[in-house]
């Protein structure tokens, strides 16, 4: 079972839905809530965040959510597709697991998308985060940003991924090739490391 969360003024009212294994967040952000957050010219604008259990087609999914945005509405779109690589710090991967907090994790990545949009001036946002078992060649993260310009959506799309790969509650588990397993203690820091 997922959750499907709707923001709405000060408020997130959260409901079972049927969908299993997955936990979406949909903020449906109506004009005079989004204003207050935001700075956007549109009436309704959403922003989707959703953390999956089972593998996703990236470029699908891309595809799938921008045939629902407003045509003409923006002029750039800025993409990141990060995957698993079957190797790391000299070793072979077999696979990955990688866990999280329901709930405190989601809550983490609404609040550092909202500073973050709060700050530049962009059109929408997708997220799509695994978790689980993830084999080499799965996609672990979509991050999509459409905006105005190019600039924005460039420095939003980077800002959002530093945040996921350096401060967002995920925790990595290698198995290796040999039968070994080990908790991946950092991950690679960029150049958005302190975002306050």
């Amino acid at each position: 079972m997922g959750w499907m969360c709707t923001g709405a003024a000060d408020t997130r009212q959260c409901a079972r839905s049927d969908q299993s294994t997955v936990r979406q967040i949909r903020l449906h952000c109506w004009r005079w809530w989004w204003n207050r957050i935001f700075s956007t010219r549109y009436g309704r604008l959403t922003l989707k965040i959703e953390i999956r259990e089972s593998p996703f087609d990236a470029w699908a999914e891309l595809q799938s959510y921008q045939s629902r945005l407003s045509s003409g509405s923006f002029g750039a779109t800025a993409i990141f597709i990060g995957s698993m690589r079957d190797f790391n710090e000299g070793d072979d991967i077999s696979k990955m697991t990688l866990e999280h907090y329901p709930g405190m994790t989601e809550q983490h990545l609404i609040s550092f998308t909202e500073k973050i949009l709060d700050e530049n001036d962009v059109e929408d946002v997708l997220i799509l985060h695994r978790v689980g078992d993830i084999v080499p060649g799965e996609a672990i993260v979509l991050v999509a940003v459409w905006s105005a310009h190019r600039a924005d959506a460039f420095e939003v799309c980077e800002k959002l991924v530093e945040e996921l790969k350096s401060q967002a509650p995920f925790w990595k588990k290698e198995h290796l090739t040999d039968g070994q397993s080990r908790w991946v203690e950092h991950n690679t820091a960029g150049p958005w490391k302190n975002l306050n």
